[in-house]
């Protein structure tokens, strides 16, 4: 069993008892795959990036058991929290120190706002990340964590995730609070896009999310 094989055996089940599902596994497995590919785009190694994204939201294991999870767009904590359990796994499956602390580095800063450091893991580990937070399925997590509708079960094909985009419509149609949160966390994660992406690969790689994302505000702002 190679490192990464060890570490996907290793976090999996704590992100199984993630509560809430947008920041469990399902998402994990999202961020690895963003990684690696941002990482054969930008020419560099994958392994760390993908190592950091196996990592970055351990952090939600310990919010979750503290009770202290903070749905609103841009609230911070769980990235800090996230590196102690980090350096002690990576730690224990023997990991080099030097890499122990540039994917701790990462972990620790990928909630920033913008990152301005020159890690490279933690670039690309927040622009994975955010991949996550737009387009067909990213929509569908602001509904369930930011907007706190419920109702929406992890989907699991295609057509689950169209009837899930149906539902969300549905119900912030007659919940204008809801409504109002949905928008908020929507112009949140648009703004990655226009602002905030580190590399050079990421602005062609979610394109089509940022550009879904529009596109389901608009639907949003139109509702009576």
């Amino acid at each position: 069993m190679n490192k990464l094989e060890e570490i996907q055996k290793t976090v999996a089940p704590l992100y199984g008892e993630i509560h809430c599902w947008p920041h469990g596994w399902l998402h994990i497995r999202n961020v690895v795959a963003s990684a690696k590919a941002l990482s054969q785009m930008e020419g560099v190694d994958q392994y760390l990036p993908q190592v950091a994204a196996y990592c970055h939201d351990l952090g939600r294991v310990v919010e979750e058991q503290n009770k202290s999870v903070n749905p609103i767009p841009g609230s911070s904590g769980h990235a800090e929290l996230s590196v102690p359990l980090t350096r002690k796994i990576l730690t224990d499956l023997g990991f080099d120190s030097q890499d122990i602390n540039i994917v701790c580095e990462a972990v620790g800063v990928h909630q920033q706002r913008k990152y301005e450091g020159d890690n490279k893991v933690a670039l690309i580990l927040q622009d994975a990340d955010r991949k996550d937070g737009l387009g067909r399925w990213g929509v569908i997590r602001s509904a369930v964590f930011n907007a706190r509708i419920d109702e929406i079960a992890p989907p699991l094909n295609d057509a689950e995730i169209d009837q899930a985009h149906e539902k969300i419509l549905q119900i912030i149609s007659t919940d204008e609070d809801k409504r109002q949160m949905m928008i908020r966390a929507t112009k949140f994660t648009l703004a990655w896009y226009d602002e905030l992406l580190n590399t050079k690969s990421a602005r062609e790689y979610l394109k089509a999310d940022w550009e879904f994302s529009k596109e389901f505000l608009q639907k949003i702002l139109e509702l009576k």
